[in-house]
C-alpha cells in the first residue's frame, strides 16, 4: 500500500519565499501550493478548500488576527487540518516541521530542554538519532549543521548547540522520523 502524500498550503507575503518552500515540498514528495492574497480572507478560503489539504503553514510575519481568522474558516472546512503558525524560511526545516506533525509517538525518546541551547535525550531502546541545528547568521544567511548522528543504545545524553541567533531551531530525528522541532 503506498504512503499517503501530505498536502500543504503555504500562506505568506513574500512570493519568492513561498515559491522556494513550495518547490522544496514538491521535491520531497508533498503536494504543495501557496498564496499571498492575505487581504482577501474570503477569497483564500474559497479558492483553497481546507478539505484539499492536510497542513496549512503561515509565514512568521503574518499578524495573529489574520492567522486566527483563516484557521477558524479552514477548521470549519476540515476539522482535522493541522497548522504551522511559525513557519521557518529554510526549506529543509519546513520539511521537518511538516513531518513532525505526522509523527508516531512510538519512538521511545524523551526530550527535555534543560537550558536555552541544550537538551537532554533519554531513549528506552536502541535507535538512530540525528539532531540538526538550523539558524540565520548575522548576514541573514540560512545555515544548518548536524549536531548528532548516532546509533545509540538505551540511555541518556545531553546535546548542546552554539547560541548563534534568535532564529534558531533544533530538529530531532529518530529512526528516520522527525519527532520534534524546537525553536
Amino acid at each position: 500500500m503506498p504512503e499517503r502524500i501530505i498536502r500543504v498550503l503555504h500562506i505568506g507575503k513574500r512570493v519568492s519565499i513561498l515559491k522556494k518552500l513550495t518547490e522544496a515540498c514538491i521535491e520531497y514528495g508533498f503536494h504543495a501550493s501557496w498564496t499571498n492574497q492575505l487581504k482577501q480572507i474570503e477569497v483564500i478560503t474559497a479558492t483553497y478548500q481546507a478539505s484539499d489539504y492536510d497542513v496549512i503553514t503561515f509565514e512568521q510575519d503574518i499578524n495573529t488576527e489574520t492567522k486566527e481568522k483563516l484557521m477558524i474558516r479552514f477548521t470549519k472546512q476540515n476539522p482535522q487540518i493541522k497548522s504551522i503558525t511559525r513557519l521557518a524560511e529554510m526549506p529543509s526545516l519546513v520539511i521537518d516541521q511538516v513531518q513532525q506533525l505526522f509523527r508516531s509517538d512510538q519512538h521511545g525518546l524523551h526530550i527535555e530542554r534543560i537550558a536555552p541551547n541544550q537538551i537532554e535525550l533519554a531513549n528506552q531502546k536502541s535507535c538512530h538519532i540525528i539532531v540538526k541545528h538550523y539558524w540565520v547568521n548575522w548576514l541573514y544567511q540560512k545555515k544548518e549543521a548536524i549536531l548528532l548522528n548516532l546509533e545509540v543504545d538505551k540511555g541518556e545524553m545531553t546535546v548542546a548547540w552554539p547560541d548563534k541567533s534568535k532564529q534558531s531551531y533544533i530538529s530531532i530525528v529518530v529512526d528516520d522520523q522527525v519527532v520534534e522541532v524546537l525553536s
